[in-house]
Order: C-alpha cells, then sequence, then structure tokens
C-alpha cells in the first residue's frame, strides 16, 4: 500500500515540506484591501487584474452591524451564453 501524502509529507525535511507545500495549493484569486491604510474590513476579490467581487464588514447598518456583506459582479468583457 502506497503512503499518503501526509505520511510522505513527515518523511521530508522541513524544507521539502515547504517547497511541496508551495507546489500543491496555488490559489486562482487575490483579495486586496479595498482602501489599503484606512482599517476597514473591505476586500476587493481579484482573478488577475479583473476584480469580481467584494466583502465587507457591515459596522453601519442598525440590524447587521457587525455582519459581512458580499457583493459579487461580472467582469467586463463577459459574454453571457442562455441554455436556450
Amino acid at each position: 500500500m502506497e503512503p499518503s501524502h501526509q505520511q510522505l509529507l513527515k518523511m521530508l525535511s522541513v524544507e521539502e515540506r515547504v517547497h511541496a507545500m508551495k507546489d500543491e495549493y496555488k490559489p486562482l484569486y487575490t483579495w486586496r484591501q479595498t482602501w489599503p491604510g484606512e482599517g476597514f474590513q473591505d476586500f476587493t476579490g481579484f482573478d488577475g487584474e479583473q476584480s469580481f467581487g467584494r466583502i465587507q464588514l457591515d459596522q453601519t447598518s442598525h440590524h447587521k452591524t457587525g455582519l459581512w456583506k458580499w457583493n459579487a459582479h461580472i467582469p467586463v468583457g463577459t459574454r453571457l451564453h442562455s441554455a436556450s
């Protein structure tokens, strides 16, 4: 029986483990602060240089304070196809 991925990682040196883990996970999207340096919990999602959405911690709405708000949008130039 072949060793599991976790068992293989335990056999490697620390440097080899870090390298193996970097190769394993490659995020498709990045998140950046919408207003850098302003201290807000407000982030915009990017696919390369194209933004696709935003998440922000609501600190102003009376009944939703402390909840996260999600906003998504279709990137400019995206063609929508109907299933008809």
